[in-house]
């Protein structure tokens, strides 16, 4: 078990990398982005990228449900369900990009 100091160490580099994952997809699209670009977006060797990430499935797994994730969060603010379609749909519109991301992971061929 991590202590919690390294425990927020290690949650700090993988939004790092995240972040650099999501710079890299929005420049070169899904399938141009390589794990060896996003390694050097976030200023890490490949080797230390894939301790975080075995392979970049993992990755787009966790970029898209950290998009789907803020999107259920602006959800939970709302009422009825029509509020909620409305603010789903807002957040969506107001950050095409996380909906652009999550379309491409979703619409992808990869294999389990």
């Amino acid at each position: 078990m991590k202590s919690p100091r390294r425990q927020a160490q290690h949650d700090q580099k993988r939004l790092a990398i995240l972040s650099a994952a999501r710079r890299v997809i929005f420049r070169s699209g899904l399938d141009g982005a390589r794990m060896r670009d996003i390694a050097a977006e976030a200023d890490y060797t490949p080797g230390a990228l894939y301790a975080y990430y075995p392979s970049k499935d993992h990755l787009l797994v966790d970029l898209a449900g950290s998009a789907l994730g803020m999107a259920a969060r602006s959800v939970r603010t709302g009422g009825t369900t029509d509020e909620a379609v409305r603010q789903l749909h807002r957040y969506f519109k107001d950050n095409a990009q996380d909906f652009d991301l999550l379309m491409s992971v979703l619409r992808s061929d990869r294999q389990d």
